[in-house]
């Protein structure tokens, strides 16, 4: 299954902040206060969402891995590694889940690299051939 061109932006958007936190932390002497951000995302499409809280639901659909160069198509994975002790306030591995329901002009996405950091959208669009993930302030609907 190809991966929606659409979730591409969030997928870059979500690993810029992850590196910039790391320069930060590293040139700050922070590293050790606040961890290492995920060297890795994990990217999974849900079929349904409970649309009132912007939250993906099982099952899904699609499964992908991205560690900086290329987004890869991966076998279906569980989510084991959130019951390991968090590097800071950081997960090893970045999560981003999202669904589409393109008949009915709206997603949900969110992403979560920690235990505390994640962020969740809830949006509507016109054209999908247009539509494009974003973590913009506007779209947010929660914070953790």
């Amino acid at each position: 299954m190809n991966l929606p061109d659409c979730v591409v932006p969030l997928i870059d958007a979500v690993w810029k902040e992850c590196r910039a936190a790391e320069v930060r932390y590293e040139s700050s002497g922070e590293t050790k206060k606040y961890g290492i951000p995920p060297k890795e995302l994990w990217i999974m499409q849900a079929t349904d969402a409970d649309w009132k809280r912007a939250k993906c639901k099982e099952p899904y659909s699609g499964f992908w891995q991205f560690s900086g160069s290329e987004v890869e198509e991966a076998a279906p994975f569980e989510i084991t590694w959130r019951d390991e002790k968090p590097n800071g306030m950081y997960w090893r591995i970045g999560l981003i889940q999202f669904v589409l329901d393109v008949q009915n002009q709206r997603s949900v996405y969110h992403y979560t690299l920690g235990p505390r950091y994640g962020r969740g959208y809830k949006v509507t669009f016109d054209d999908f051939e247009q539509f494009r993930m974003r973590p913009d302030r506007d779209r947010m609907l929660w914070v953790s």
